[in-house]
C-alpha cells in the first residue's frame, strides 16, 4: 500500500509524523525500494517483546468503525510510502 491509502485516517503530516515515531520504537521496519519506501510491521519482534499485543490491538480495532483501506492485513504487512 502506499502512504496516501491512509490519509482517509489522518493526515498526511499526522501520518508522516507517527511513522516516524513507529520507526523509531521498533514498531515498524523502512526501507528503500527504488524511489518508494517499503513499511514493514515487526510482528516478530513486537510478539517477542509483547506476547500477544498486536493480536489484541488488531481484535480492538475490528470492532471500530474507521475507514476502509482496501487491504487485509498479514502478519508482515507492507506499505509504500
Amino acid at each position: 500500500m502506499m502512504c496516501s491509502d491512509f490519509t482517509p485516517l489522518a493526515s498526511k503530516s499526522n501520518l508522516t509524523y507517527h511513522l516516524g515515531r513507529m520507526r523509531e520504537a521498533g514498531i515498524i521496519r523502512v526501507e528503500k525500494s527504488g524511489t518508494a519506501k517499503m513499511i514493514t510491521i515487526r510482528r516478530a519482534d513486537l510478539d517477542a517483546r509483547f506476547p500477544g499485543f498486536l493480536d489484541t490491538v488488531l481484535k480492538a480495532a475490528e470492532h471500530m468503525s474507521l475507514p476502509s483501506l482496501d487491504a487485509e492485513c498479514e502478519d508482515e504487512a507492507v506499505v509504500e510510502a
